[in-house]
């Protein structure tokens, strides 16, 4: 069923995953519904790590991976009722203009952490924070 078309530059990795999704529908309906999930999927995952990594001073892995895993289930709700079902989907405009309520509350935990950037350089309490993040937010 080809009635829907993902565009994307700035995620090109998560294309296979979503158009994968979108193949086995059977109906219309389903299409939409598949399409939401999918797309909310990449927002929460592939977006949310991008904007981490491109805003917070500190690049590491460890620590955008558990900061991304973080209130998933609130920002696939955002995500969600943010998506409008078109013919053609654009990820890249979905990201810049589409997700600004979910931009807004990562900026809150990017602020947190760029305000105690210096705290946070040194490698030791780098780890311990990244290890009580790891118990205490999943």
């Amino acid at each position: 069923m080809k009635y829907l078309q993902i565009e994307t530059d700035l995620f090109p990795e998560t294309l296979p995953y979503i158009n994968d999704k979108l193949k086995s529908c059977k109906t219309v309906t389903e299409l939409g519904i598949t399409a939401l999930d999918s797309i909310s999927n990449v927002i929460i995952s592939a977006m949310k790590i991008r904007y981490l990594h491109d805003n917070l001073l500190i690049k590491n892995y460890d620590l955008i991976k558990i900061l991304a895993s973080f209130d998933i289930e609130n920002d696939k709700s955002i995500a969600f009722s943010s998506i409008k079902i078109t013919p053609i989907i654009n990820l890249d405009g979905v990201y810049y203009f589409a997700i600004k309520t979910l931009k807004a509350r990562w900026h809150s935990i990017v602020s947190l952490i760029n305000d105690n950037v210096n705290f946070l350089s040194s490698k030791t309490i780098l780890e311990e924070f990244i290890t009580f993040l790891n118990a205490n937010l999943r």
